[in-house]
């Protein structure tokens, strides 16, 4: 049932989202159901093209926790009342280090996780910030941006670039401020959203004023 648990009919997988958020190995699981290991692709390349055959119900489970890890918006640390707990963030994002390195599920691991760190209120708090931060969590951060491109949906294009104009405005104040904080490596990131934006913008009314 979980190709029907759509936010675009107002449901949502909860438990299994907070599964994810709260327990380290089941979201390394789902990882592994969706995604293929780095390390076994790397060994196939050595193979001779060969191709372990999928049947129906392996590939329906890889589309549904593929689907599951698009739905997701739950942080972990965060608690069902909304509080965040540094430790338990700290312990869960350990964990899946540890599995996924092992497992060569680390880069979609981390992408994911820049994902719903995006979508998440929990910027404000020093261990999220260290952790994208870090200097091996490129993948973190790019799962970030990411998102911040797709969280845009489908918008109506202004012919004065208005709301690329807000959006370079503030992905630029942010990076400041978390210049500021001395997250270099994050406010980087924010700051290429700020000039994508920004040069989005410029192009909008380039070709605006073209046609006039």
């Amino acid at each position: 049932y979980l190709s029907l648990s759509t936010r675009y009919n107002g449901f949502s997988p909860k438990t299994l989202e907070s599964c994810l958020a709260t327990k380290p190995e089941f979201f390394c699981k789902i990882i592994k159901l969706a995604y293929r290991s780095e390390k076994k692709l790397q060994n196939e390349q050595n193979e001779q093209n060969e191709q372990n055959e999928q049947n129906e119900k392996d590939i329906n489970i890889a589309i549904n926790a593929y689907e599951l890890l698009d739905k997701w918006r739950q942080p972990p640390g965060v608690q069902s009342d909304g509080s965040f707990l540094k430790e338990e963030f700290t312990s869960w994002l350990k964990q899946v280090k540890d599995k996924c390195t092992q497992s060569g599920h680390l880069n979609v691991a981390f992408s994911r996780i820049g994902k719903v760190l995006f979508f998440s209120k929990i910027l404000d708090q020093v261990v999220v910030l260290e952790a994208l931060n870090d200097i091996d969590a490129e993948n973190m951060r790019d799962g970030f941006k990411y998102a911040a491109f797709n969280s845009r949906g489908v918008h109506i294009i202004e012919s004065t670039g208005e709301q690329e104009k807000l959006l370079a405005q503030k992905y630029g104040t942010q990076a400041e401020d978390i210049n500021n904080k001395s997250y270099h490596r994050l406010a980087e990131t924010l700051n290429e959203l700020a000039k994508y934006y920004e040069n989005d913008m410029k192009m909008i009314i380039k070709n605006h004023h073209s046609r006039s």
